[in-house]
């Protein structure tokens, strides 16, 4: 992957290569297990911050985007 490219990547492993969904899904499952939480799914916190953010007065353009 071009280094451009590269700046463009939300997620990445720890050796900087781009997430997949296998590897999302396995971190999110640690993690709520180890909080002792049912797990949650990406689509989950991107839900939640929608939710919350909006209730908080943010911009309904500036969350969708």
């Amino acid at each position: 992957m071009r280094t451009r490219d590269m700046n463009k990547l939300i997620l990445t492993t720890k050796d900087i290569r781009p997430a997949t969904k296998d590897w999302t899904r396995k971190v999110m499952e640690s993690a709520c297990s180890a909080a002792g939480i049912p797990l949650f799914t990406s689509k989950d916190l991107r839900h939640a911050y929608a939710f919350y953010a909006l209730r908080l007065g943010t911009a309904v353009d500036d969350v969708a985007n």
